[in-house]
């Protein structure tokens, strides 16, 4: 190509190609992009390359002046990152009719190649380094990296690096899933114990870039739901085994065997409570209890809390709220109040380390035959942070549709009812006793035992029958002002207290 060719520099300082050589690649004929390829691409994109370097064109619409910044920025963007290739150098193109964006960079090899050869071990080398590289970008600086494998490419010293222009902004641990899915049906090559290492090399890096432990165990429930033959299965086991410091082929939390199932959510600390929903679903006839999270948090009873749920024992099945993740774990959650915040720490105070390991080791979720239960919401990954209310609760409707779940049980929404789908479209209904024999989806939530919201001053619960598909909502009511004097008596933020007040 020919025209005005303004060079812009390197993103390393001292380190850049030179402009003729640049110039004289610029007259060779391009290369094909093809997906799965060394090179692959939007059409849009001009890849020119030799055996030592690699040139890039993007035609832009963006006047002369305004094209030079933008590149100089992203120029400056991408120093900051450090992770493409050394001496990757910038320039704009302007041919008299449009203006044209550019970069060079040394040849890699490209984890595409790689997996081409036969050099298992150098492919699993250079694997190694992808979660640290992925991870530590997408902590530091909030961008995600396109996962394809020849966006990646290794130096003549092993050294990984990222080889695309783009960029995107972080969301989670979906498109990594999604990613992995890819890596896991087409890395035949790699060996049992090769799938173990980069699912550790997974978990160490979520360790060192992010503060919230939960973040491998939403990418392994997100992973486990990915579709995949029969024949990658035991590459995935292993990968898991991995990143989640479990055994292959190990048992998760099974479904309780129950006819007559007690339903108890948002416990918050709240004994007196807790002993009422108890009773009231004893004397219903609950033959186990299903506790849907947050044990802890607002109130002013989180040992008491815990022991008593301890002495069910085996009639009792408990799984992680929000509050019990932050207490447990001792993670700072994003978007707690200050309040909230406030207990969470004086709650670390009055438990011991074994309770604390015990709230960090519950499972986020539980999974049945057609029926589930989390805190929040089916739909989000970590599980205890989204809502189920008016604006959410079709599209949980339709995830569960999607994934085979007839019935969700959750917590979190401190609102006793049940957003459900049948033949007539779809409803809300907080009635005390429905028959749910028909319905084609529903998301139930018993309300809060310890901190309702619904203007419902008892401690609200559940009984679900496993036979006849009913279920029946109970409030019983407990010494509330008892709980209020405790809080108060703690020094616990007193819009907590009032709170509970305000149900009166």
């Amino acid at each position: 190509m020919q025209g005005e060719f303004i060079p812009l520099g390197s993103i390393s300082p001292g380190r850049s190609i030179p402009a003729g050589g640049i110039q004289g690649l610029l007259e060779q004929p391009e290369t094909t992009l093809t997906h799965g390829s060394s090179f692959s691409g939007r059409p849009i994109t001009r890849v020119i390359a030799n055996s030592d370097l690699v040139l890039k064109l993007r035609p832009s619409r963006l006047e002369l002046q305004r094209l030079v910044d933008w590149v100089e920025s992203n120029r400056d963007r991408e120093a900051r990152l450090d992770v493409h290739p050394p001496g990757k150098t910038w320039f704009v193109l302007h041919d008299g009719e449009r203006a044209w964006r550019g970069n060079a960079a040394s040849r890699l090899t490209t984890l595409a190649e790689l997996a081409e050869s036969e050099s298992s071990e150098r492919l699993l080398d250079s694997l190694l380094q992808l979660p640290d590289l992925y991870l530590g970008v997408g902590a530091q600086h909030g961008y995600r990296l396109d996962e394809g494998l020849s966006n990646f490419g290794v130096d003549a010293e092993g050294r990984l690096y990222y080889l695309d222009d783009d960029l995107f902004s972080w969301s989670g641990p979906m498109p990594l899933a999604q990613a992995l899915g890819v890596l896991l049906r087409a890395l035949t090559m790699l060996e049992p114990q090769d799938w173990v290492r980069l699912g550790q090399a997974f978990r160490d890096a979520f360790q060192a870039h992010f503060p919230d432990p939960q973040l491998p165990i939403a990418l392994g429930g997100l992973l486990e739901e990915t579709y995949l033959h029969e024949s990658h299965e035991p590459h995935r086991e292993r990968f898991l085994e991995g990143l989640l410091r479990k055994e292959a082929h190990s048992p998760g939390p099974t479904w309780p065997k129950a006819e007559r199932l007690g339903l108890l959510a948002d416990i918050h600390a709240n004994l007196p409570a807790l002993e009422a929903a108890l009773e009231a679903l004893a004397a219903a006839g609950a033959d186990h209890f299903l506790v849907l999270g947050d044990l802890v948090g607002y109130g002013p009873h989180p040992a008491a809390v815990i022991e008593r749920l301890h002495k069910l024992g085996r009639d009792c099945t408990v799984i992680k709220g929000n509050h019990d993740h932050a207490a447990g774990s001792g993670y700072d959650v994003p978007g707690m109040s200050r309040d909230s915040r406030q207990v969470i720490h004086w709650t670390r105070e009055q438990l011991t380390s074994e309770q604390l390991r015990w709230l960090d080791e519950l499972p986020p979720v539980l999974r049945g035959d057609g029926i589930m239960a989390v805190h929040g919401a089916p739909v989000d990954p970590y599980y205890f942070y989204a809502y189920v209310y008016r604006r959410t609760f079709e599209d949980n409707l339709a995830w569960m549709a999607e994934h085979g779940q007839q019935i969700c049980f959750h917590g979190h929404s401190h609102i006793r009812g049940i957003y459900l789908r049948d033949s007539g479209g779809t409803d809300f209904s907080d009635a005390p006793e429905q028959d749910l024999s028909r319905c084609q989806g529903a998301l139930i939530c018993p309300g809060s035992v310890g901190q309702p919201r619904d203007r419902r001053p008892g401690a609200a619960c559940g009984l679900f029958n496993t036979t006849d598909q009913s279920i029946r909502f109970f409030c019983p009511e407990y010494p509330l002002q008892d709980v209020v004097q405790d809080m108060r008596d703690h020094g616990l933020p007193a819009r907590l207290s009032d709170r509970l007040l305000q149900n009166l």
